[in-house]
């Protein structure tokens, strides 16, 4: 599974705000996350743009992973 499908099929799953707080989601979420931090460090001046392009919308949903983390 491609890292973009893991991350939304986890974060998106409609029992996310009820599981978060298990051990296996949150290693679940901590790998992914780390997989993010991953592609942003194997960055260079000619890659940028795409890596960008493949960066960008999954941050955004790091924004609503917060929310549902928060509970809202």
């Amino acid at each position: 599974m491609k890292l973009q499908e893991k991350f939304y099929s986890v974060i998106q799953a409609t029992d996310f705000p009820r599981m978060y707080q298990s051990p296996d989601t949150k290693e679940e979420v901590i790998k992914l996350l780390e997989c993010l931090v991953g592609v942003a460090k194997g960055s260079r001046v000619n890659t940028a743009e795409k890596l960008f392009d493949f960066l960008f919308p999954l941050c955004q949903h790091c924004v609503t992973l917060l929310g549902k983390c928060r509970g809202k």
